[in-house]
């Protein structure tokens, strides 16, 4: 099967005046990780992501590697409903003041 990194996409299909994402879903079967590594973190700052990691629980989560992945991107782990882990930009937690 054939990909294109992430990033490539964003820059193609979002307006040419805009970078800003406020909201990234990522739920490409199991390929989540390589997804997330293609994309450009200093050009492209979604304020949410999304990310479908399957059969972990929250003790696993610690050590999952899109988790450990997306820490070192300043992101946190702010959610997890059934299948979905939601991740915040540490950016926008503080534009909301979330403690």
């Amino acid at each position: 099967m054939e990909g294109f990194p992430l990033k490539d996409i964003l820059a193609e299909h979002l307006p040419k005046d805009q970078n800003t994402i406020d909201f990234l879903s990522v739920d490409v079967e199991g390929y989540d990780l390589p997804v997330l590594e293609s994309n450009n973190w200093n050009t492209y700052r979604p304020k949410v992501v999304l990310v479908e990691l399957l059969n972990r629980s929250m003790e696993k989560l610690k050590s999952d590697p899109v988790v450990l992945f997306l820490e070192k991107k300043n992101y946190q782990l702010f959610a997890k409903a059934c299948q979905t882990a939601f991740f915040v930009s540490n950016e926008y937690m503080a534009e909301l003041d979330v403690r």
